[in-house]
């Protein structure tokens, strides 16, 4: 189950992930040992799975001056930063993967690149820290 954190105090939204079995005072509960504080926030409890958005835009229409409003329905499923950075990675990997094939050296399995000189630089963990790792080769298998 998801909470909704509405925090007018703090002009901010936050979403959180609870067990399953929280009731009503459980929640109000949960939030207050977490820092929240019930006078400035409005919440709600969603299925893990399923969080209601509408998106509302108001606007002047340019030909007659009038107030136009949009409304859009959506869902979103899941607000962990995971399945994006998981998202950005798999996309990162294959861009390398079709320069590499484009502008690399054909070898006997596959196809490489030597750094010369500036060499790139990505972001990595080392076990659970982040680091930067300079790459000095690449190389892509059949």
């Amino acid at each position: 189950m998801k909470i909704i954190v509405v925090d007018c105090a703090n002009v901010r939204i936050d979403v959180l992930n609870v067990p399953e079995n929280m009731v009503g005072e459980d929640v109000e509960l949960f939030l207050v040992e977490h820092d929240y504080s019930l006078n400035n926030i409005s919440w709600m409890a969603v299925p893990a799975d399923y969080v209601p958005v509408q998106f509302h835009e108001f606007g002047i229409d340019e030909d007659n001056g009038k107030e136009v409003h949009e409304q859009r329905d959506t869902r979103l499923k899941n607000f962990s930063i995971y399945d994006s950075v998981q998202e950005v990675k798999h996309r990162e990997q294959e861009e390398l993967v079709s320069a590499i094939r484009q502008y690399g050296e054909k070898v006997a399995d596959g196809y490489e690149w030597h750094f010369e000189g500036d060499c790139p630089i990505v972001a990595a963990y080392d076990y659970d820290e982040p680091c930067d790792v300079v790459i000095l080769a690449v190389r892509v298998s059949n």
